[in-house]
């Protein structure tokens, strides 16, 4: 059986490469490299920070697996290349939770029990990440989710994700579907504001002002205006998880 052992970065990108190649037609990643080393690097960012924050705070150990913050950056755009970026936190989460042990082998090795404890953490990450829980209509949904049209095919998974993800057998709430109460949520959320691509990191204060400008701009290859009011809604949210994150890694 031995010891649980977790997907390399190379196996990792490789995984990242056969989903954009094989949905390249959807034409929903406008660069595959950008998109591969932007997950590759959330990835070891928020490695990085929990090893730094654990070190601080050894005591928080049982709330903070770094293997799992790595994987959860690694995973967190994943589905966007078959679904593009409309709910596809919800696609993301569903593909790790039930083909990270199976197809995608995230995790290998160890007792079933233990993978699957494991892939739920990583799963459970991924949802709080950005604005889902405002896309989805709050408490509203799914009457006041903000795609209506591209919501029915996720449903199924939203609900699937609601009773699996929960630790005592009842249906997770909106509010603890998506918004990010772990310590590993908010390292992830951490991990993808300061990560700027090829520019390197940048202070959550920048990040959030790189996206609005970004989505805000018409003459932007990025505009969309939806997800422009969506980084003034979620600003107060992330910029809480950043100061949380930075005094936890002094």
């Amino acid at each position: 059986m031995g010891n649980i052992k977790y997907i390399a970065e190379a196996g990792m990108r490789s995984l990242i490469k056969g989903e954009v190649e094989t949905h390249e037609s959807l034409k929903h990643i406008k660069s595959p490299s950008g998109f591969a080393n932007h997950l590759i690097q959330t990835g070891e960012i928020a490695h990085q920070t929990a090893s730094t924050i654990l070190r601080n705070h050894p005591t928080l150990s049982r709330e903070l697996d770094p293997e799992v913050t790595k994987l959860a950056g690694w995973m967190h755009d994943f589905s966007k290349p078959r679904e593009g970026g409309e709910y596809h936190e919800v696609g993301s989460a569903h593909m790790a939770l039930i083909e990270g042990d199976g197809r995608l082998e995230l995790i290998t090795g160890g007792a079933k029990g233990e993978r699957t404890e494991k892939l739920i953490r990583i799963a459970k990450c991924l949802p709080s990440d950005s604005a889902l829980y405002e896309e989805l209509g709050g408490n509203g949904f799914p009457d006041k989710a903000l795609y209506p049209k591209v919501l029915p095919k996720f449903l199924e998974r939203i609900e699937e994700l609601r009773r699996k993800l929960s630790p005592d057998g009842r249906v997770f709430s909106m509010e603890e579907f998506a918004l990010p109460f772990s310590l590993e949520q908010q390292v992830l959320i951490y991990a993808d504001m300061v990560n700027n691509g090829e520019e390197g990191r940048v202070s959550v204060e920048e990040r959030l002002r790189e996206l609005k400008e970004r989505y805000g701009d018409p003459g932007s290859g990025y505009y969309n205006p939806i997800l422009a009011g969506l980084i003034d809604i979620t600003t107060p949210r992330i910029l809480v998880v950043g100061r949380t994150i930075e005094n936890l890694m002094q």
